[in-house]
């Protein structure tokens, strides 16, 4: 038998590691194997060693640092994540920090907007013609979201699956994006967190709003969208993945 191939989980976390997505992710995959890695944390993960036609997918998660930084792990992951996106042999899905970082190596910019991270569940306007993995397409989906930084500038064949209106802090308005395709790759990304979880919340300092019940919904939402992509990756007949 073939041994399944890998959904590879990059957690760019420089202080607190992801542990509770990584956990779900794993029982969600079932039979299937979730490799996680820590490259700001852990030190040299040897990227090279994950070549793109053997993983079954990737998802780069969410980090406190920048896409702009020049920290040693930050090139290193640029410098293997560019090649293999462009490969189109493989899935990826980034979000927040991971949908910053596949915009900013495939060609777009990536700047700062608000001086310190908002947070909060935010409500975003999504394209009709969204992917097929993610059903069932509402109109609008509500997601956690934690940032200061977003893409300004589209990369090369971008398109935007979705977007809100937000208010910038000198008191103008802009659409702000948040999520992208790349025609013609197996890409996309979110801005807000999908892969929230209470731990997550509690972590970023919302635990109050545990006690609304609109968050039970938003982090339902959000994880029906992780498994939508996880299912996809998994899914024999996705190889070779198509858009």
């Amino acid at each position: 038998m073939t041994p399944l191939r890998p959904l590879l989980v990059i957690d760019p976390a420089i202080r607190t590691p992801a542990r509770a997505a990584c956990v779900r992710l794993a029982e969600m995959a079932s039979a299937a194997r979730i490799e996680s890695i820590c490259p700001a944390l852990d030190g040299d993960v040897n990227l090279g060693r994950f070549s793109p036609a053997e993983l079954a997918g990737v998802m780069i998660l969410g980090s406190a640092a920048s896409v702009n930084d020049d920290a040693d792990w930050l090139q290193d992951l640029k410098h293997w994540l560019r090649p293999v996106a462009l490969s189109g042999q493989v899935p990826m899905l980034g979000i927040c920090f991971g949908h910053q970082l596949l915009a900013h190596v495939l060609g777009g910019t990536v700047a700062r907007l608000f001086p310190q991270p908002i947070k909060g569940i935010r409500t975003m306007t999504v394209a009709t013609d969204a992917v097929a993995w993610w059903p069932p397409r509402p109109a609008t989906v509500s997601l956690f979201h934690s940032h200061g930084e977003a893409v300004v500038q589209l990369p090369p064949a971008a398109r935007v699956l979705a977007e809100s209106c937000v208010t910038l802090p000198s008191g103008e308005t802009t659409y702000l994006i948040e999520a992208l395709a790349y025609d013609g790759l197996p890409v996309w990304s979110f801005q807000p967190h999908p892969e929230s979880t209470e731990t997550f919340l509690i972590e970023q300092g919302c635990a109050a709003l545990l006690e609304t019940p609109d968050t039970t919904l938003c982090l339902d939402d959000g994880w029906a969208i992780v498994s939508a992509f996880v299912q996809f990756c998994l899914t024999p007949t996705a190889v070779p993945h198509t858009v």
